[in-house]
């Protein structure tokens, strides 16, 4: 799912302009804020910066908790494009 948030001003991520830089602060600024969101499951969700787009990554129990890491990355300051790659894996053996 690739999400573009228009949202404000946002930093250029060009590589004139320090691009890979500036991502990868982006990408570490989502990944402490999924680890600082309260809930545990996005706690091993990464964040990493590639072609202008934040990319997240992992394994989540709930299409619900994909939606939420969506929701908190898509709130850090710098986040333009969104490319949410989480797989939901919610136990074939639960009931």
């Amino acid at each position: 799912m690739i999400v573009r948030i228009e949202a404000g001003p946002v930093r250029k991520t060009t590589a004139a302009a320090g691009g890979e830089a500036v991502g990868r602060d982006v990408a570490a600024r989502v990944a402490e804020s999924l680890k600082a969101s309260g809930y545990a499951a996005l706690k091993s969700v990464t964040a990493e910066h590639r072609g202008g787009a934040i990319l997240l990554r992992g394994s989540v129990p709930s299409f619900y908790m994909k939606q939420i890491a969506q929701a908190v990355a898509s709130k850090v300051h710098g986040v333009a494009i969104l490319v949410n790659l989480l797989s939901v894996d919610g136990g074939a053996g639960r009931r």
